[in-house]
């Protein structure tokens, strides 16, 4: 507990609670955690995305890819739940971080900041942690990329923490058909004017998600959900006119449970849609 001039923080109280998650989520010390809630630019780190294309420069990769790219991006999100402030509350440092408000019954003061929060939460994410991204001269892309995120939700009133775990390989593939209305055969003389590509993307991925309860009062953890999901996803694009788009698709998914509560589940949505552009 934190200790005042006029008493002592209560251990689950979210002055002590709030400064204690930041800290372990962040990995700085709990001493110098700042204790204001509201944190200032200083104090979470920046978003950032790296792209390096380098790589063109070797001359195997040059003579067989038209570009390849590494990429790599973090994201970071902490938001504060509905709160509110306390009307009679009194500041007793500059940042106002610290302060007490008067009991209803006794009038006395009681040590507080000078907001009650029902909830942070802290999300963190490399969307990718490393991506490759490759053009072949053949008309052949491809993507490999490794995510991971965790999502972390404190709610003060019940001390719970959920944390919500996830790591993500995709692999991608796609090709260019050019010329394809020539292969179809199905346009008129003016229509075949208009010299549009058949576009493949195929991606494949592998999601492991894992929450987990944390009960603070009790230091009691538990899994309370979790599953590995495979999906599959098929995408043929073709622009039949110049007011016609004509898309073909396939998603295949199917997730196994890594609790016994919940029962495998899979699903698969196949079709074509038909989109007419009226304003080309």
């Amino acid at each position: 507990p934190y200790s005042s001039a006029l008493g002592t923080y209560q251990l689950n109280s979210a002055d002590v609670l709030i400064p204690a998650f930041l800290a372990a989520y962040s990995g700085k010390d709990v001493n110098t955690m700042d204790t204001n809630p509201f944190l200032s630019i200083l104090s979470v780190l920046p978003n950032w995305r790296l792209s390096y294309d380098g790589l063109s420069r070797i001359q195997w990769v040059k003579d067989n890819f038209k570009s390849i790219s590494l990429t790599h991006a973090y994201t970071c999100r902490y938001s504060i739940g509905s709160y509110s402030s306390y009307s009679t509350w009194v500041a007793m440092d500059q940042d106002g971080s610290m302060g007490y408000v008067r009991d209803v019954k006794t009038g006395n003061p009681l040590p507080s900041s000078a907001f009650e929060i029902a909830s942070v939460s802290l999300s963190e994410q490399f969307s990718p942690l490393i991506g490759v991204n490759a053009a072949l001269k053949n008309s052949m892309t491809g993507k490999l990329e490794y995510r991971k995120q965790r999502n972390m939700a404190l709610n003060l009133s019940s001390t719970q923490l959920v944390e919500a775990t996830s790591d993500e390989l995709v692999i991608g593939m796609g090709y260019v058909v050019k010329d394809f209305d020539v292969i179809l055969k199905l346009k008129s003389d003016q229509q075949s004017r208009i010299k549009n590509d058949l576009k493949l993307n195929a991606d494949l991925s592998y999601k492991d998600i894992k929450t987990l309860l944390r009960k603070v009062d009790t230091e009691l953890t538990q899994a309370s959900s979790g599953n590995k999901l495979f999906s599959l996803k098929i995408i043929a694009d073709y622009v039949f006119s110049s007011k016609v788009n004509i898309q073909l698709f396939f998603d295949r998914q199917m997730s196994t449970p890594l609790i016994s509560s919940t029962f495998p589940v899979s699903s698969t949505n196949f079709g074509v849609s038909f989109k007419f552009m009226l304003t080309r």
